[in-house]
């Protein structure tokens, strides 16, 4: 059920990527869609959009899949002919059937809030922005190529060869200096000459120097230098805060530990990701338009050792609460 359920998530998220949104017209300048809206708030307050942009709740902002960055945005509620006009910043929806993801700010001035979800109509306004600076250097992780930015490598291509021929002008300088040391190794042949004359008088002593010359040599090897490794430090992990509080050990009690819930589904991919390569073995809970991520069947004695896994994975706490039988 497990597997199911996160192949079942991940074709959300393909399907949103790659199946159309709405019904899109466009000519020229001018761009019209209809489709469905939803919104993203205070948990993601001061975080980097994928224009670059810190996020602000508040602000007249949205996101869309494929609009040039600084795009203006008339959004109207067909179901109550609300409008917002709202700049693009961000990357999403990434939900089938989607078509734009607003600010809190945006959503409470088309009265959507409550719902989460409304039928809107969003139209272009002053034509496509073009590329804006932090579309061109930024990007986003998610977005994916925007139209607009898809000329930037052609300008870039030409400069990073011009630097990579200066890096080959230096590399014949190095091997000149490499025949050098060769140079100076002919000379120990003058150090055989000197056993040379022992041997004259017994065939042992020509072995003695042989071994103390290895002797000698052995303690300038590399072997000693693998004695200055255990140089680098490491990090300290705080664990993981479980709440409301840390179970009492030895309860012999089976608890469920909710690692976050997520309303973008690309965010609970990315956090069930984590939690797998930690080693542990998380699972999707669907709670209306949240993905919980969560850890089923832990024991209150390994409740502990789960919670500094967490924190070494980059969480810093997590729910917890008893599991009925009925649901282990």
């Amino acid at each position: 059920m497990k597997q199911t359920a996160a192949v079942f998530l991940l074709g959300i998220v393909a399907a949103a990527l790659c199946a159309a949104q709405g019904t899109e017209t466009q000519t020229g300048s001018s761009f019209k869609q209809e489709g469905i809206a939803s919104w993203y708030g205070a948990e993601f307050a001061g975080r980097p959009t994928a224009s670059g942009e810190i996020f602000d709740p508040r602000l007249m902002t949205a996101a869309h899949p494929t609009l040039p960055f600084g795009t203006k945005v008339r959004v109207t509620n067909t179901h109550n002919n609300r409008q917002v006009t709202v700049t693009v910043n961000d990357r999403g929806p990434f939900v089938a059937a989607r078509i734009i993801d607003l600010s809190e700010g945006a959503a409470e001035k088309l009265d959507m809030l409550v719902t989460g979800t409304a039928p809107v109509r969003i139209e272009v306004i002053g034509g496509l922005a073009s590329a804006a600076p932090a579309e061109q250097n930024k990007g986003g992780a998610i977005s994916g190529p925007p139209p607009v930015a898809s000329p930037q490598p052609l300008a870039a291509a030409p400069q990073q060869p011009a630097a990579v021929p200066q890096q080959p002008a230096a590399v014949p300088q190095q091997p000149a200096a490499v025949p050098q040391q060769p140079a100076a190794v002919p000379q120990p042949t003058a150090a055989p000459q000197q056993p040379a004359a022992p041997p004259g008088s017994t065939g042992i002593p020509a072995v003695s120097p042989a071994v103390s010359t290895a002797a000698e040599t052995a303690p300038v090897s590399v072997p000693q230098q693998p004695t200055a490794a255990p140089v680098p430090v490491i990090r300290q992990f705080a664990a993981a805060e479980i709440k409301p509080k840390m179970p009492d050990p030895g309860s012999g009690k089976i608890y469920r530990i909710q690692v976050g819930s997520y309303k973008i589904p690309r965010n609970a991919v990315e956090a069930f990701g984590r939690l797998q390569d930690a080693g542990l073995n998380p699972a999707y809970e669907r709670y209306g338009e949240l993905y919980r991520v969560v850890l089923s069947g832990i024991k209150g004695d390994d409740v502990q050792s789960v919670a500094a896994a967490l924190g070494k994975a980059g969480f810093s706490e997590a729910l917890i609460r008893e599991e009925s039988p009925g649901n282990r």
